[in-house]
């Protein structure tokens, strides 16, 4: 009997140790599975945070674009107000071109003219004095000849 309640004592000694490292390895595990979880809620709250952020920066961006979007539309706008004034402004000097190879034409037509008018001024100016000529030898032949008529008389 001694031997069989120490036989008994040291299974319930060797059970007690069992059941100790058994707590001992539940505790363990439980441990590192509580490790694990805090770790996982703290992936998990990292994961949240940068995906947050993440979000935040596509806000931005998209909203940098959008606004970049606007200026360059208002830049088009300029631009095309700019080419339209630049248009005008290339018509215009167009447009005074023409009127100044009108205007040089215009003058050399006035000088062309001027030339013929001075030049056919000067002809029957000369004409004219040829005339008078012409007419003061007359006057004096009628006169030469009524003087004759009267000496004869």
């Amino acid at each position: 009997p001694e031997s069989v309640a120490a036989h008994f004592e040291q299974e319930h000694e060797s059970s007690e140790r069992a059941a100790a490292d058994a707590e001992s390895e539940l505790r363990s595990l439980w441990a590192d599975q509580s490790n694990g979880l805090a770790q996982l809620r703290w992936r998990e709250e990292s994961a949240i945070s940068a995906l947050e952020a993440q979000q935040t920066q596509a806000q931005r961006l998209t909203d940098l674009v959008q606004h970049l979007e606007v200026e360059a539309q208002e830049l088009r706008g300029a631009v095309q107000t700019r080419e339209t004034e630049l248009k005008a402004v290339v018509q215009s000097e167009e447009d005074d071109a023409k009127m100044r190879q009108m205007f040089g034409r215009c003058l050399n037509n006035l000088q062309s003219t001027h030339e013929e008018l001075s030049a056919q001024i000067r002809a029957v100016e000369q004409s004219g004095q040829s005339q008078e000529a012409v007419a003061a030898s007359r006057v004096e032949q009628l006169e030469a000849q009524v003087e004759a008529q009267i000496e004869s008389r």
